[in-house]
């Protein structure tokens, strides 16, 4: 069977000029062959020749240059038809390429456009509507569409499983822990995490329990807080939490609590640990990490100055 293979807009968009230029010099070249150079140079002639060309197959038609013979006319009035289809041909597909582009942001602009109307007309609280802005907002910006799971939900599990890999490695391949790892690795990481979610206030680490998992955050806010109840850091999407766990046996020493709503992926020990045994370069990332989060929160912190 042979394979499906979709074309680039930029690469659709180079075929239809190449061949339009294509067209335009042996059509030049056919004016060319009908009437003779004259007292012209030869350069003056082709640019001529073109010139004519062009005003022929986008049917402008200025009339400065014109046959003078029978075949001339013949053969003007071929391009002239031509040039009508050819033209119409283009113009449509450049149209419909262009309008295929804005199509998937279109649908959300309009899907955040009622669930707007649906939130003032139930008078949901300002800051839900927030969250759920914020979210679309994260759709537009780091999915293809707000549907990507229901795209590749026809398809046989081991090819839906394979394209998911993908689709993580796509949130993973710029996280600092990450950058250094091999393709192979990254596939067998993203073919490991399990999406989780969390609301605002849910508690997604505890203090004091023997860490068996990190998280990745794909998208909204989480905050670690100490035992005595500061909050010491903030934490967004593309960041990443609990990396700890994986490389020692400890216990948590912080709280980790959802500050919105929370679109969380979850790699866990045993699957780190059978990613490590065939890249410890991955190890060796993460252990930086923690090591340096651990010295950082050992680290005495300045007390802020007293206002007078």
């Amino acid at each position: 069977m042979g394979q499906m293979t979709v074309v680039p807009k930029s690469v659709r968009m180079n075929i239809y000029v190449i061949t339009f230029i294509i067209v335009v010099h042996w059509v030049s070249c056919g004016w060319i062959l009908i009437n003779p150079i004259g007292a012209e140079d030869q350069t003056s002639y082709y640019i001529k020749a073109i010139y004519w060309t062009v005003t022929t197959l986008t049917t402008i038609g200025y009339g400065d240059i014109t046959p003078t013979n029978n075949i001339g006319r013949l053969y003007t009035m071929v391009i002239m038809i031509l040039g009508v289809g050819v033209y119409g041909i283009v113009i449509g597909n450049v149209t419909r390429m262009m309008a295929a582009g804005d199509r998937h942001k279109e649908m959300a602009r309009e899907r955040i456009s009622d669930l707007q109307a649906f939130m003032r007309y139930y008078n949901i609280p300002e800051r839900l509507q927030q969250n759920v802005s914020s979210y679309y907002q994260h759709l537009i910006t780091k999915r293809l569409t707000d549907n990507d799971n229901k795209i590749i939900s026809d398809l046989p599990q081991a090819l839906q499983q394979e394209l998911q890999i993908y689709m993580n490695i796509k949130l993973i391949r710029n996280i600092p822990i990450f950058k250094d790892c091999s393709q192979q690795c990254l596939k067998d990481v993203a073919g490991s995490l399990k999406q989780r979610y969390f609301g605002p206030g849910q508690t997604i680490i505890n203090i004091g329990e023997v860490g068996q998992e990190m998280y990745i955050i794909g998208h909204g806010i989480v905050e670690v807080i100490l035992k005595d109840g500061n909050t010491v850091a903030t934490l967004h999407e593309n960041q990443f939490f609990g990396e700890g766990a994986l490389v020692r046996e400890t216990k948590r020493n912080a709280n980790v609590r959802a500050q919105s709503y929370c679109d969380l992926y979850r790699l866990e020990k045993e699957d780190f640990d059978e990613i490590i045994a065939r890249h410890p370069e991955l190890l060796e990332s993460i252990e930086r990490v923690a090591n340096k989060r651990s010295s950082d929160r050992r680290a005495p912190r300045t007390p802020a100055p007293q206002k007078s």
